[in-house]
């Protein structure tokens, strides 16, 4: 039957990372059986995964602990985590009022040049799961192009995360 093929636990991680994780929607793809009930190997699946996803990203911004909320303007966003903070995950948001105007960036540890992360397009949300976990005090986000020339870059949301996976 079909529903012995239920994707493993870090599978269905990857694929949310994969998809909502940058800037899409993530479809489970599932349907009832013909009595109309979810296989229970899937219900458990999926309960995981739901999990992981509430506990790893809160569902309001206050819950994080060390992110920077409320529109900001600009090519150049810095985030203080005011001491020593360990993070696997970085998470940011452009201000979708705006519209997407960001199309490359670079994510540095500040003072440092190592990028930690970097991509095109952030849309609605982006994560970026890191290879390990760092420690750092604070971030920077910088801009390096736009959609076009007078497209001023706008964030709501950077937020740096340590996930138990």
């Amino acid at each position: 039957a079909s529903y012995e093929k239920v994707r493993p636990a870090k599978e269905m991680r990857d694929v949310y990372h994969k998809s909502v994780g940058n800037n899409c929607q993530l479809l489970l793809n599932f349907a009832p059986d013909s009595r109309g009930e979810i296989h229970s190997s899937r219900q458990e699946a999926y309960e995981e995964l739901g999990r992981f996803i509430s506990t790893c990203y809160p569902r309001n911004d206050s819950e994080y602990p060390h992110a920077l909320t409320g529109l900001r303007k600009g090519r150049r966003f810095h985030l203080d985590f005011g001491e020593p903070t360990v993070f696997d995950r970085i998470i940011l948001r452009e201000a979708q009022e705006f519209g997407e105007c960001i199309s490359k960036y670079t994510i540095t540890i500040y003072g440092r040049e190592r990028v930690l992360a970097s991509g095109t397009w952030v849309g609605h949300k982006r994560i970026h799961v890191l290879d390990t976990s760092l420690t750092a005090v604070s971030l920077d986000l910088f801009v390096s192009e736009t959609v076009t020339e007078s497209c001023t870059p706008a964030i709501n949301f950077l937020a740096v995360q340590h996930c138990e996976v």
